[in-house]
């Protein structure tokens, strides 16, 4: 969508991530996806000049659902409208047909890639394409170095995958993945599991489980916070298992 010449352009705002777009004159009415968060919108009729009008809602007969890339594993999403058509991830910049859905509770199929971009030709930032869209690098009062978020103008610590407070991705890392969803529920399960240890640390299974959803969430995903979540669940599953065996042996 931002590839178009500038005079034929128009520009609208995103219904679910607010961020601006822009579209071809002639798609007005068409259904697309967004660049940034994948969803389906309805690119509206173009407004008076000055004006950013906001997309409209894409067909209620069509659903949405999401996939990971094939080649980078980042989260996207697509409706049933787009089923079968080529499409670009836009973080690896991928191109992949968008899968179809199949079994009872109508899952996504995998994806597939039909061609994979060499490791050079992968932007650094998710955003790299986007012209006014990718992050600034500017130096504060101080002369550091920060990342200027381009949605919420937040300035970011110069090695951040991702904002600080509007959470839009910076850096490949930063997308969000089908390891790394994995891996917060992981660390979410631990921690749920670590607190119910300590009561019942003569069942044993609770701590178990707990070291074990630990492991996982750290194994999944480099994310600082989720392996801290992730570590406090396993070191009270491991308290839990040191009282059990005391328990047990007295």
């Amino acid at each position: 969508m931002s590839e178009a010449p500038a005079e034929q352009d128009l520009r609208l705002i995103c219904l679910r991530c607010d961020r601006v777009l822009r579209a071809k004159a002639t798609w007005e009415g068409r259904e697309a996806n967004c660049p940034f968060c994948g969803s389906v919108i309805r690119v509206p009729e173009r407004p008076p000049p000055g004006k950013i009008a906001r997309a409209k809602a894409p067909s209620s007969s069509r659903r949405a659902f999401n996939f990971p890339c094939p080649h980078c594993e980042t989260m996207l999403e697509a409706d049933t409208g787009l089923i079968g058509e080529a499409a670009s991830c836009p973080t690896c910049t991928a191109r992949f047909r968008v899968p179809h859905l199949s079994g009872l509770r109508r899952l996504p199929a995998q994806a597939e890639l039909i061609s994979a971009p060499e490791a050079k030709e992968q932007p650094a930032h998710a955003f790299a394409a986007s012209g006014e869209q990718a992050p600034q690098i500017v130096r504060d009062a101080t002369g550091e170095m920060q990342i200027r978020c381009p949605y919420c103008s937040h300035l970011n610590d110069i090695d951040v995958d991702a904002c600080d407070n509007c959470n839009a991705p910076f850096t490949m890392e930063g997308a969000s993945s089908t390891s790394k969803v994995r891996g917060r529920s992981d660390a979410t399960t631990s921690l749920i599991a670590g607190i119910l240890s300590l009561p019942l640390f003569f069942a044993v299974v609770p701590g178990v489980l707990a070291v074990w959803f630990g492991g996982r969430s750290v194994a999944a995903t480099n994310l600082s916070r989720v392996p801290l979540m992730a570590g406090i669940g396993a070191g009270l599953g491991f308290l839990s298992l040191i009282g059990a065996g005391v328990y047990y042996t007295l």
